[in-house]
């Protein structure tokens, strides 16, 4: 069964959200071992992404994107996700990413880009990821 059929939406809550964890794919060479599952366990609360999308440069020279959370964006309390909460736009370095990275799992080919065709990346999981506001993109 999908996760969002088993989370529904608290959009109450996302404001009260305070340093989340978030868990991401982000393009890399690297392969890890850890599972999703493993990532989820070990985050106390945090914030589960499951796809960015709508990316834009905002600064070249720190390597700075904006863009949106979208299908599926979840909360993560004690270990377990809790329920489905609205999307979320963010403004982050894959520099700084990299720099707060926890945990990386193991490369998946991933398709429907923007520009189409399929990528590979891994899940990862990074700390201190800047949100900056919610978003009605669903």
């Amino acid at each position: 069964m999908h996760l969002a059929a088993q989370h529904p939406v608290d959009r109450a809550l996302v404001g009260q959200l305070e340093q989340p964890r978030a868990l991401l794919c982000i393009e890399s060479a690297l392969d890890g071992d850890a599972s999703l599952d493993d990532m989820i366990k070990s985050t106390p609360r945090g914030v589960l992404v499951t796809r960015l999308w709508y990316l834009r440069e905002v600064d070249p020279r720190t390597i700075l994107y904006t863009g949106l959370t979208r299908d599926g964006t979840f909360l993560i309390e004690n270990g377990k996700i809790t329920k489905a909460i609205r999307n979320f736009r963010f403004n982050d370095s894959p520099l700084f990413m990299l720099n707060n990275l926890e945990m990386l799992g193991p490369s998946v080919r991933l398709a429907g880009t923007e520009q189409g065709g399929d990528i590979v990346m891994p899940t990862i999981k990074v700390k201190d990821f800047n949100f900056t506001s919610l978003s009605e993109a669903v």
